[in-house]
Parts: C-alpha cells; structure tokens; sequence
C-alpha cells in the first residue's frame, strides 16, 4: 500500500503550494483488485516528472489562470490540470511563467 503526497486545487498558489496533509493512495494491485470496479489509474510518470498544476476551474475570479511549477512530486486527482514535458525543446519554467503572467491573465 502506497500513500502519497495529495495536493487539491485549493492548495496551489502562483508559486506555493499549502499542503493541508491529505494522502492519496496510488496503488495498481489495490485497484486491480476491484476488477470491473476499478478506476483506470493515470501512469506514474505524469506526478513523477516535474510538472505545471493548473486549477480547473476559476469562472467568476478576478485571475483566470493558476499554475504551480511543481518540482515535489505532488500528486493530485483530476481536479487539477497537469502539463507534462515530453520535449526537451520547451522549458517547463518558461512555460509557468507565461501562464502565471498578466498578459495571459487578460486572455
């Protein structure tokens, strides 16, 4: 049995994550073990890699987007976006800053 970081939506901020203590269990027998029951468990690389968190819903808030460049290892459910570099052509940093920035804040 495997328990792992959670970070939720709420918890990310532009550059800071507030960890509230929550665990999720990653686990691919436990789940396995369900049988027809059991939910498809996205592949481990995608928390595993350095990554940008993006909260999926802000309607109505003053700022629209918000990323977290997430070097920890988080994992989260699928409340929170993640982008994953599959690329060594594209700075995952450079891509959280143009996020994160006012510029695309106004799109």
């Amino acid at each position: 049995m495997i328990h792992i970081t959670k970070c939720g939506g709420r918890d990310i901020g532009i550059n800071s994550v507030s960890w509230k203590g929550d665990w999720i269990k990653y686990d691919k027998i436990f789940n396995d073990s369900f049988g027809d029951r059991s939910r498809t468990l996205p592949p481990e690389y995608i928390f595993t890699n350095d990554k940008i968190l993006v909260q999926r819903t802000r309607r109505g808030l003053n700022r629209k987007i918000i990323c977290y460049y997430d070097s920890e290892k988080y994992y989260n459910l699928n409340r929170i976006s993640n982008i994953v570099s599959t690329s060594e052509d594209f700075s995952l940093k450079y891509i959280h800053a143009l996020l994160n920035s006012k510029l695309y804040g106004l799109l």
